[in-house]
């Protein structure tokens, strides 16, 4: 068994992103510079066990962070010519962040491991008195790896990767181009691949993506994933 628990401070300092934007913005905006942005700060705490067997292991992590001065774009209350909402960078927003992981690693048998991988995050902003969702928070999601290793020149795996949908959204959110307004849709995708070792050097391996050819967007994204893919790779080790 073990246990622990950690707390951290951070910080960020402003960037020339965030002191000098100035112009067009995604969700009919347009953004004027602010020169005098603050570090934003975090407070992050998390606590967890783990446990380990002879043939597996598991863990079980909660965690918080705290946000202060958190840089976000707020409306000026005008409009440009072309009808564009002038908005600002200020250090306004709060936002309180927790979630869970857990894993678990198990040796089906001397050459086959089985892992597998949970996520789950929630979390909430204050602005200029009201509360709602944190910006671009991921939904529940996780992995199921199944790997196959015969201990001498060939290894094998499978994977399915999934997230369930996410539609508790922030404002930014909601006029965010890259996120759908009724938020993103839950996906499953599944994997697989083949390696050969062909000597100490050299590793070559064949791997496909995507078997199911699904359609779908990692929450936040700008791009869908592609589809059904093919990929041959080789490493060398010096």
């Amino acid at each position: 068994w073990q246990l622990l628990a950690n707390a951290g401070f951070g910080f960020r300092a402003p960037n020339v992103f965030d002191l000098r934007t100035l112009g067009s913005r995604p969700g009919n905006r347009f953004n004027v510079t602010n020169t005098t942005l603050d570090t934003e700060r975090v407070v992050q705490l998390d606590t967890g066990v783990r446990r380990r067997g002879e043939t597996w292991q598991q863990e079980f992590t909660l965690f918080e962070l705290r946000y202060d001065d958190r840089i976000t774009s707020v409306s000026t209350g005008e409009v440009t010519p072309q009808g564009r909402d002038i908005v600002q960078s200020v250090n306004a927003a709060k936002s309180r962040i927790h979630g869970m992981e857990a894993g678990f690693q198990v040796a089906l048998t001397q050459l086959v491991e089985l892992e597998a991988v949970i996520n789950f995050t929630r979390g909430r902003q204050e602005l200029a008195g009201s509360s709602e969702p944190a910006d671009r928070i991921p939904p529940l999601g996780g992995r199921l790896h199944l790997n196959y290793d015969s201990g001498r020149s060939f290894g094998a795996s499978t994977w399915l990767r999934f997230a369930d949908s996410q539609s508790r959204l922030s404002a930014r959110d909601v006029r965010d181009s890259r996120i759908d307004p009724e938020g993103t849709s839950g996906w499953a995708t599944a994997g697989a691949e083949a390696s050969w070792r062909i000597d100490d050097a050299w590793r070559v391996a064949l791997g496909f993506e995507n078997l199911l050819d699904r359609n779908y967007r990692y929450h936040g994204s700008g791009i869908d994933a592609p589809g059904r893919n093919a990929y041959l790779s080789a490493w060398r080790r010096w």
